[in-house]
């Protein structure tokens, strides 16, 4: 997996591309912690790009990492463009109360950040109450 981050007033978008491999927790690190400087980061990830031949399993295991990362900052992480099998899996196990999805990368940039569909975005940070 490879990205490319883009810088935009505010936030930041990361086009992701290519297969998504075991190392990947360690490269989201990398991102979040040396490109996206913020306290409180609000990024798009852009899924377009990503090789549709992957595994569901770990499709969703790198966007829990990044998830939990972002949360950790205390920031906000949007997705867009996700493959059909994605979407389905979003869909049918009700994701989209963990994820905030859009379907393009112009749905995405209009967004408010923040939880609108709910009432308050859900930390998920492994953390006991």
């Amino acid at each position: 997996m490879k990205c490319h981050v883009i810088e935009k007033q505010g936030f930041s978008i990361v086009r992701i591309f290519g297969s998504i491999n075991g190392r990947d927790p360690l490269f989201i690190r990398r991102v979040l912690h040396s490109g996206i400087n913020e306290r409180q980061p609000k990024i798009v990830l852009d899924m377009g790009d990503l090789d549709d031949g992957g595994s569901i399993a770990a499709q969703l295991g790198m966007l829990a990492t990044f998830q939990k990362e972002v949360d950790l900052m205390s920031g906000y992480l949007k997705l867009c463009s996700l493959g059909p099998q994605m979407k389905n899996c979003f869909l049918k196990y009700r994701l989209d109360k963990i994820f905030d999805f859009y379907e393009d990368l112009a749905s995405a940039e209009k967004s408010l950040w923040g939880r609108t569909k709910y009432e308050e975005k859900q930390r998920h940070t492994g953390a006991a109450a």
